[in-house]
């Protein structure tokens, strides 16, 4: 037995080993209570203007409602109908004036918006639920899909071709909630220079001045190669607080094609 890790022998032998159940493990599950998981992501072609990552190949600005407003979605395309061959219903999802959780499923009717019910605070998500083939890939949604203040107003969520979700870079934490930030992913076509920046605002519900301040929470400059953050202590958000992420070209003029990603873990307060 000398020179042998009979340890390392015996788990290797053995197929009957029991992983440990992680708190990761058991929060993916939905085992924890009052906790949950949301992944975020965002893809989008910015260029040197600080911008949020929102889907489309125009650099955005993250949009903040001091009241809350009509909401519609819109595809490009005549196909994301409800018996079209493109995306059928999507569920979008988003804040309501109370700083809760709202969402609704919607019927889209191609290029010709379709209003959504009431009014709506922030909006944050955008998922295809049904689609009009069984193709696996390239056609969850014909065209781009845009949910927007109502009247063809400010863009909220921006879901690209095909991809069959709303990529947006941030999260407005509801009411009642606490959201503890654990990675943030940020990566670049051709090893372009970024400034990666974290930021937070309190005071959703705030409509009148004075408001609450935009802080900066962490900045990366100069990053030339993908950032890949894991926060072994998580950054805290308090709830009715907005989480977001900005990117700019630093490398001078031009684009960079870039993509965001981060989960942040939901618990009651």
């Amino acid at each position: 037995m000398s020179g042998t890790n009979v340890f390392a022998q015996t788990i290797a032998n053995d197929v009957n080993v029991v992983p440990v159940d992680t708190y990761e493990n058991r929060l993916s599950k939905g085992l924890i209570a009052g906790a949950s998981v949301y992944h975020g992501a965002g893809r989008g072609v910015i260029n040197g203007t600080e911008s949020t990552v929102r889907g489309g190949a125009v650099p955005a600005t993250y949009v903040y409602l001091s009241s809350p407003v009509a909401m519609e979605i819109i595809s490009t395309s005549v196909n994301d109908t409800a018996a079209g061959s493109g995306a059928r219903t999507v569920i979008v999802t988003g804040i309501d004036a109370s700083g809760n959780v709202k969402t609704e499923t919607v019927s889209m009717n191609g290029t010709t918006a379709v209003a959504l019910s009431g009014t709506w605070l922030r909006m944050y998500g955008a998922e295809c639920i049904t689609q009009g083939t069984s193709a696996q890939v390239g056609v969850s949604n014909a065209g781009v899909i845009t949910v927007r203040t109502a009247g063809a107003g400010a863009v909220h969520a921006t879901m690209p071709i095909a991809k069959g979700a709303a990529l947006t870079a941030s999260f407005p934490v509801p009411l009642g909630k606490v959201g503890h930030l654990h990675h943030v992913n940020v990566s670049q076509d051709g090893n372009k220079s970024l400034d990666i920046r974290i930021y937070r605002r309190n005071g959703m519900l705030l409509s009148a001045a004075p408001f609450s301040s935009l802080i900066l929470i962490q900045e990366y400059l100069g990053r030339t190669t993908a950032l890949d953050r894991h926060f072994y202590t998580p950054i805290v958000f308090n709830d009715l607080t907005d989480f977001f992420i900005t990117v700019a070209y630093s490398g001078g003029g031009g684009t960079a094609d870039v993509s965001v990603d981060f989960t942040i873990e939901i618990l009651d307060a």
